[in-house]
């Protein structure tokens, strides 16, 4: 026990004498507070792997935190403030509307999907495992793919399936956004859908925590046509309270089928994006 103390007391010494922690060497480098170097055998340093919802549930997290968000497969750095945080990925464009997140879901699903009218037929409310969700339906089938389904800052995109048809009839689906922070957010902006014309409606509305959703063309549905035909909708909004980033969220839809005997799949397109603001902008 002794021997114990008195080397825990001398790392005590030598880390406050220093400053700085070397790891397989014993000279770190003198811009480092910590090194890390290869041993004999070559390795890589892990840091951290955690959820979008883990990495959300942090309290007050520092001003340059880092974590590698398995969901958003990227190194993660708080560019906010604790009480503020603003997650981004590590090695996005840092220019003027800088796209700092991007990605691109398309997924072929089968006329096979049960659904149900009375499905999320509200334009808001709370998902749960009942629903005939695009990620319920993946969990069962090929929940590999669930990690693909795009997210940022606990912002998610979904879909909830209103009717399908092996026969070439309408394919129909609500485009949702959901909500997976622990904490409601407050989104503001406007949707523009082409559905056999042109729709818009604004976007007033408080998201609730946990899995709270809004259809995101009010009351209408989106529908997969013919082979080349799309139906789209497309939603820019921000987040009030944060540092003034904008989103986008586009959801195409159409269909393969081509006669009665090749009725082809239902396909889907979602595309979630982040723009983050450039440094200053702002009037004294």
């Amino acid at each position: 026990m002794k021997k114990r103390t008195s080397l825990f007391i001398g790392m005590l010494v030598f880390s406050n004498t220093i400053a700085q922690v070397g790891i397989n060497t014993p000279t770190p480098n003198s811009s480092a507070n910590l090194h890390v170097a290869n041993s004999t055998t070559i390795r890589g340093t892990l840091l951290n792997p955690i959820t979008t919802v883990q990495r959300n549930s942090i309290a007050s997290p520092a001003t340059g935190l880092i974590v590698y968000d398995t969901d958003q497969k990227c190194l993660m750095t708080n560019n906010g403030t604790p009480s503020v945080p603003n997650w981004q990925c590590i090695g996005g464009n840092s220019g003027n509307n800088a796209v700092s997140y991007s990605k691109h879901f398309h997924y072929a699903f089968p006329g096979t999907i049960p659904t149900s009218a009375g499905d999320n037929s509200a334009r808001s409310g709370t998902l749960s495992n009942a629903l005939t969700t695009m990620s319920n339906w993946l969990q069962a089938n090929d929940p590999s793919q669930v990690a693909e389904i795009p997210i940022v800052d606990g912002i998610r995109l979904d879909i909830v399936f209103y009717s399908t048809s092996t026969t070439g009839g309408a394919v129909l689906y609500r485009p949702l956004i959901v909500n997976t922070n622990a904490t409601s957010k407050n989104l503001v902006g406007v949707t523009r859908a082409d559905i056999s014309g042109l729709y818009q409606w604004p976007i007033p509305n408080i998201l609730p925590g946990n899995n709270g959703y809004l259809n995101i063309d009010s009351d209408m549905i989106l529908g997969w046509g013919n082979q080349g035909y799309l139906e789209t909708s497309i939603s820019t909004f921000r987040i009030t309270g944060d540092d003034g980033s904008l989103y986008r969220a586009t959801f195409y839809g159409y269909r393969d089928y081509i006669n009665s005997s090749s009725t082809g799949k239902h396909q889907i397109h979602l595309i979630l994006e982040k723009f983050s603001p450039q440094s200053g902008g702002l009037h004294n």
